[in-house]
């Protein structure tokens, strides 16, 4: 995105054009009801198009407070970006759904699963994504990883695994390619 907006500035928001966003938006702008928990790396809550939006200002799950630390890796905070930046909120990020709210999850401590129920059965979460990775690769998974993520599917959250993150193209760093596993 940030390399579009140099090269071609009316560019820059090629993600919502590609996905016809403005078609969803004759529709809906989001909820502030809804609460879509992200599973991810760093969130900047200082930035003036997700200020507003995510809250609480940290981790539910350890209680780590983001800050606008910019060594961090600022994952999360695009992928926050893409699902409710507040698209008239003076930074320089559009969303599909600005009217709803983000919790973040720091998570790339392999405690992908645990964050995950939290999200859902704790802070009532509609929706869970994680492009962070980490979730199990195999094809076949734990019990106790298949009885948490059936909680979670049980008590209505919809739980989303983005394509396209991770080495060739993938979630799973280690069998290069990404299973999903169905309840």
């Amino acid at each position: 995105m940030w390399y579009l907006t140099i090269q071609e500035p009316s560019n820059w928001l090629w993600h919502l054009k590609k996905i016809e966003a403005e078609l969803a938006w004759n529709i809906t702008k989001g909820d502030s009801n809804i609460k879509i928990a992200i599973l991810d790396t760093w969130f900047d809550i200082t930035h003036p198009d997700l200020s507003s939006q995510i809250t609480p200002s940290f981790d539910p799950y350890d209680s780590t407070y983001f800050d606008a630390n910019c060594n961090r890796v600022n994952h999360g905070t695009t992928v926050a970006s893409f699902a409710s930046a507040q698209t008239d909120g003076g930074g320089q990020l559009a969303s599909v759904g600005f009217n709803s709210k983000i919790i973040g999850y720091q998570a790339w401590d392999g405690s992908y699963i645990e964050r995950a129920h939290h999200a859902a059965l704790f802070m009532n979460a509609n929706i869970i994504t994680s492009s962070a990775g980490g979730w199990d690769c195999s094809t076949t998974v734990n019990q106790l990883d298949q009885l948490a993520l059936q909680e979670i599917l049980d008590h209505g959250t919809t739980v989303i695994m983005p394509a396209g993150n991770g080495y060739n193209g993938t979630n799973c760093y280690y069998s290069g390619s990404f299973h999903a596993w169905k309840p």
